[in-house]
């Protein structure tokens, strides 16, 4: 455990609510799931909480509502981690639940949110946070993101953005100050119609390290200026639920632990995310055990 690495990641939080089914039911229909659970949710504050569970401090800009069940959905921290929410929130914040129903058979989820406002002006926590040794943003709530990246510039801290879709064009306020874009195989930005695309805007942009997550697929990775494939271990997926999520965690641990080993930090990355999908929920303890020694695909 490295238990003084700090992280800062700013985004979406939710209370999730899972339900695992035999298959997805169609309409007007009632069903038992065969599981009910809840945990905590939200791109920036899964990956928060693993990068918390892997022995570090991760402190979350984010906005819930009033009263907000985080007994219910937090998870014991493992080791020596420390999960510090500020809640940013101005009045009358809205409803952060979210509804998954998971295929048992097949591993999917399907997600339905409560509505998000893209333009919620957050409020900056007083006081800044000010010591931190990376900064993780996914595109929600962008006065923080903006105002913390400038931050995470001035001070050479790395700048991880979780790029899971295109929203809207406000993405321009900060992102030409992302040092590491992870991407979903959904993100395209305008005028990108393939990776090679968005390679390419990121690399228009002074990006010389980013990855795109293709789900069981191989990773496809920039690192200094040649484009290459990472391959993502093979597991039989009950819960696909959080993956993403737990990969950036993992990847902010790794990239500072290995002193910035990008190839290292998506390898070790990519093994828990697909480990995390053969169980229902998030099982910590196996988590956390170390993997196996993981070779790059030359």
């Amino acid at each position: 455990m490295v238990d003084s690495l700090k992280g800062v990641f700013i985004g979406y939080t939710a209370h999730d609510q899972i339900y695992v089914v035999d298959a997805f039911p169609p309409e007007n229909t009632k069903i038992r799931a065969d599981k009910c659970y809840t945990q905590l949710g939200g791109n920036a504050a899964n990956a928060a909480l693993t990068f918390a569970q892997m022995g570090c401090e991760a402190k979350v800009l984010s906005c819930v509502e009033n009263g907000f069940p985080f007994h219910k959905c937090l998870p014991q921290i493992a080791g020596n981690g420390e999960f510090i929410f500020l809640d940013c929130a101005p009045e009358d914040y809205p409803s952060s639940l979210s509804t998954i129903v998971v295929n048992k058979n097949t591993g999917t989820r399907t997600l339905f949110s409560s509505p998000k406002d893209d333009d919620l002006q957050a409020i900056l926590p007083d006081p800044p946070v000010e010591d931190f040794d990376l900064l993780l943003i996914d595109g929600f709530f962008r006065n923080l993101a903006v105002e913390y990246v400038e931050k995470a510039n001035a001070k050479g801290v790395p700048v991880v953005m979780d790029a899971d879709k295109w929203r809207t064009d406000k993405y321009s306020e900060f992102i030409h100050n992302v040092d590491i874009p992870i991407c979903s195989d959904d993100f395209y930005p305008p005028g990108c119609e393939t990776s090679r695309d968005v390679i390419a805007f990121f690399q228009a942009r002074g990006v010389e390290k980013m990855a795109i997550t293709r789900g069981e697929k191989p990773l496809i990775v920039l690192q200094n200026g040649n484009v290459t494939e990472i391959p993502v271990p093979s597991v039989a997926a009950v819960d696909t639920l959080a993956a993403g999520d737990i990969f950036h965690g993992a990847f902010c641990y790794h990239y500072l632990q290995t002193n910035g080993d990008f190839q290292e930090s998506l390898l070790k990355a990519a093994d828990m995310a697909s480990r995390s999908c053969t169980t229902f929920g998030i099982d910590w303890d196996d988590l956390l055990q170390e993997p196996e020694a993981l070779q790059p695909n030359n």
